[in-house]
């Protein structure tokens, strides 16, 4: 009997699944909860500093309309918004927090002039803050800021200052506006420490909340588990006693669930192998004797076989050398080069998304993520998710046409399709391939034109040339520059390709459409690149192709290719 590798039980993977699908649920809720209490508490925080410093403007309103009847002089006016705000300046020209102003433990009104003046502030009233910054971040100044948001409307200001009599930085919010009346800048400010204890105390509530229904949870999980693979166990002794020959097996109390229909099949089973058993020894004996009938047979028989073999092997190793040459020129020279090409893009656009996933989700966890930041995301997202679909496509695309390019050109799907706009696909399935150079590719063509041809002809034979020029024209260049020219002219079909790389000596042009010929050879170049081309234009396209091209002059290729209309593909 066979010894079996100790791996953790059943019940064990069973608890440990179930208790783990339990804690990440409750995990997960409690986690949503929590984001949720500490968004409305902030929404709740700026509700409550846009009416501050609202109340105080209608204040501002209101004494103004006393110092135009001439009850009061507005010098007056405005030491009395300033204790209503705050409180009475002291001797050292500080004055008190205004307690009946609910902004929390640190929170205050203050008053700005447009160039940073402190006209009303508890400690530095009279003083200029224009040149204060972000105790975390040096090249952020807050009054600016302040009186930028708030001679445009009115907004929020986040910023990071020392609590009061304390050492320690903490995270501030400020929300100002403009008063009319006197050009004053009014703003009112909180630590949000100061109102974060509500979420911390949810948050206490929630790990007790998780805790306790994952003890529940984990009790009934173990009680379930014991029931569950005790009977298996059980089962499973009794299978390794027969393996180990022991048929007489006691027959154990069964259960109506599905465990016990488990145990009822075995014992049946266990019957018919007894039952087989013996007819597979009666049936032994009668091969026995055939066997040595057959021995004689046989040994007249292996010669001739023999003979046959050789003969039928011969005829096989030919067949499969036809085979493979024959497949040698078109799925190789397509395959390992083409699909390569489609299929690498994917995975790059995959990776890219992946990137940009786990950027999203670090600002969503730090609660940095804006309005904007979520619109650039989906854009982003989606702009691969475009490039991932088109590039599989143009995969499953090239891999038939490879296979039926020398068979059955009739086979591939024939459309009619806007040039530019496939054209611009074409450049966008390939953005990774360049996106990060200072390469610039320019397409010139009519966008009303409207072709009725092979498609997956022009994406194969663009993305070739394109990628021949990004890694061999243009390599050690920094700005490379192509050019992709369609038109119809007459009865044909007009497409240039242009790229200012370091072009192809003259002595080589003449060899350039052969398979296999490549300059990189020592560098992993197959030498099918342009060859597939080659045989794409003049066999698909039933069209002619020639390059121009000499060394540190780029390359220009024309292809031309005949107009095909609806009930022509046939002829």
């Amino acid at each position: 009997m066979k010894t079996r590798k100790k791996n953790i039980s059943f019940r064990s993977r069973l608890i440990l699944f179930i208790g783990l699908m339990v804690l990440l649920t409750n995990l997960s809720i409690g986690l949503l909860v929590y984001r949720s209490a500490q968004y409305q508490l902030t929404e709740s925080n700026k509700v409550m500093l846009k009416n501050s410093v609202r109340l105080v403007n209608d204040l501002i309103a209101d004494k103004q309309k006393a110092v135009d009847n001439g009850i009061m002089s507005r010098k007056s006016a405005q030491e009395s918004i300033k204790q209503i705000i705050l409180g009475p300046m002291a001797d050292d020209g500080t004055r008190p927090l205004n307690t009946n102003i609910d902004l929390g433990t640190n929170g205050y009104i203050f008053v700005l002039d447009s160039q940073g003046i402190e006209i009303a502030h508890p400690v530095i009233e009279g003083q200029s803050s224009w040149h204060i910054t972000d105790r975390l971040d040096p090249d952020f100044y807050v009054t600016r800021s302040i009186i930028s948001k708030a001679v445009n409307g009115g907004g929020f200001t986040f910023y990071n200052w020392e609590l009061p009599h304390t050492d320690k930085i903490a995270p501030k919010l400020a929300y100002a506006e403009l008063s009319e009346e006197w050009g004053w800048i009014v703003s009112a400010s909180i630590y949000l420490e100061d109102f974060n204890q509500n979420t911390d105390d949810i948050f206490q509530l929630l790990i007790i909340s998780v805790l306790t229904t994952f003890f529940f949870a984990f009790v009934g999980i173990v009680f379930f588990s014991n029931a569950t693979s005790k009977p298996i166990n059980k089962l499973i002794q009794t299978m390794e006693n027969v393996t180990a020959g022991n048929m007489d097996i006691p027959l154990n109390e069964t259960t109506l669930d599905e465990i016990g229909q488990l145990n009822d099949a075995f014992i049946e089973m266990l019957h018919r192998l007894n039952s087989e058993t013996t007819i597979r020894q009666d049936t032994q004996e009668q091969l026995h004797q055939l066997n040595n009938q057959l021995e004689s047979l046989v040994e007249e028989r292996t010669k001739e076989l023999e003979t046959s073999l050789a003969e039928l092997s011969h005829t096989q190793n030919q067949l499969v050398e036809s085979e493979r040459l024959a497949a040698l020129g078109t799925l190789v020279a397509g395959i390992t080069h083409e699909v390569n090409t489609p299929l690498g893009i994917g995975v790059t656009a995959v990776s890219h998304l992946n990137l940009i996933n786990d950027r999203a989700l670090e600002q969503l966890n730090q609660n940095q993520m804006s309005a904007k930041d979520l619109k650039n995301y989906f854009i982003k997202v989606d702009e691969n998710i475009q490039i991932l679909y088109h590039n599989l496509e143009r995969a499953s695309e090239l891999i038939n046409s490879f296979k039926q390019v020398a068979v059955d050109q009739n086979a591939i799907v024939l459309m009619t399709f806007n040039v530019n706009d496939y054209l611009k696909k074409i450049l966008l399935s390939l953005k990774h391939e360049y996106k990060r150079t200072q390469h610039k590719i320019d397409i010139i063509c009519n966008d009303q034109l409207h072709i009725y041809t092979y498609p997956g002809a022009i994406s194969q034979i663009l993305t070739n040339l394109i990628m021949n020029s990004l890694i061999h024209g243009f390599e050690h260049m920094k700005k490379g520059h192509i050019e992709i020219h369609f038109d119809e002219i007459g009865d044909f079909y007009h497409l240039v390709y242009k790229d200012n790389g370091k072009g192809i000596a003259k002595e080589h042009l003449s060899k350039i459409f052969e398979p296999f010929f490549t300059t990189k050879r020592n560098t992993g170049g197959s030498g099918l690149g342009l060859h597939i081309i080659y045989t794409i234009v003049t066999q698909q396209l039933n069209g002619s192709i020639t390059i121009e091209s000499d060394v540190n002059h780029g390359i220009e290729v024309l292809i031309r290719f005949p107009v095909l209309k609806r009930g022509e593909e046939n002829e």
